[in-house]
């Protein structure tokens, strides 16, 4: 099978026949693709986001609970079949880097997830566990901000104890994934910091 892209150096890509038409429609060489993907994928996203928009209208709306995770269920794997189809039938392929509309249908479907968060915790109201999902959930906003703007700040700190031998005495394929961990963590502090300090406090309810 032919790959839809291949990686050629940091922002080049070669791409294939199905996306010649769309990338042509643009004024981009076919052949190899230099950057652009913003051009590319801002009308798909686009959708994504109207798709997220009404994912977050059902939850709030005063249909019961088991509505909720019926329509939900319905519509993801309606989803996730119509993103396949596409890709499967040679019609639209499944390309994420530049956010194709089968990608945009099937990326959608994987929001089976939050339907079964919903059956979980609004059908069955077992909440207690989210506990440490939810405190960086409520401080989203802070915690993408500070992934954005503090990551290679936090990461170049951690190192100062630690030195860069103890991220590699696991395994240096492990490296990067210590690294996100340990600088995920504390991100979530501060997160937990703002909770603690009842910046948000009237989720706590929802959580405790």
């Amino acid at each position: 099978v032919q790959p839809s892209f291949r990686f050629l150096g940091r922002d080049q890509v070669s791409v294939h026949p199905r996306l010649v038409g769309r990338l042509r429609l643009l004024g981009h060489d076919p052949a190899v693709v230099h950057g652009g993907y913003a051009t590319l994928n801002f009308t798909p996203s686009i959708a994504t986001m109207f798709f997220g928009l009404m994912c977050g209208g059902l939850l709030r709306s005063q249909r019961a609970a088991k509505k909720k995770l019926k329509l939900l269920a319905f519509a993801c794997i309606g989803s996730l079949l119509s993103g396949w189809l596409l890709d499967a039938l040679d019609i639209c392929t499944i390309v994420k880097r530049i956010w194709t509309p089968a990608w945009t249908l099937f990326s959608t479907g994987c929001c089976l997830i939050l339907a079964a968060l919903n059956c979980v915790i609004d059908v069955f109201n077992y909440r207690r566990w989210i506990y440490h999902i939810a405190v960086a959930g409520i401080n989203s906003i802070a915690l993408y901000c500070m992934s954005m703007l503090l990551k290679p700040w936090t990461t170049k700190t951690l190192k100062t104890p630690l030195g860069d031998e103890w991220f590699l005495s696991a395994c240096p394929l492990n490296e990067p994934f210590l690294q996100a961990t340990l600088t995920g963590l504390c991100f979530w502090s501060v997160c937990w910091w703002m909770y603690r300090q009842n910046i948000l406090s009237g989720f706590k309810p929802y959580i405790k």
